[in-house]
């Protein structure tokens, strides 16, 4: 993921420097790995709640190393695991 980060700043999709895009996340408390990991629960509540694909799918696609890091993170960011969550989002 970061490098794809990289790579969006080689192709000027960001239209930013690296630095200049992470001085704008520091002034902002904020830093590349929040902000991914922000992502990361929103791409995973999305999947969750729009598809059948297995917890374990969902972390291969969210490039985590093991399922057990998606749910950790998962429920860091949001309380829930995301089996409970997707009970409750899907009813």
């Amino acid at each position: 993921t970061q490098a794809r980060v990289r790579s969006g700043f080689q192709q000027g999709h960001l239209s930013l420097t690296p630095r200049t895009f992470q001085r704008r996340l520091s002034r902002s408390n904020y830093s590349f790995r929040k902000l991914l990991a922000g992502v990361r629960v929103e791409l995973a509540q999305t999947m969750l709640r729009n598809s059948s694909a297995s917890m374990s799918e969902i972390s291969a696609s969210l490039a985590y190393a093991e399922l057990s890091v998606l749910s950790r993170s998962f429920k860091r960011n949001t309380g829930l695991s995301p089996s409970v969550w997707r009970v409750s989002a899907c009813g």
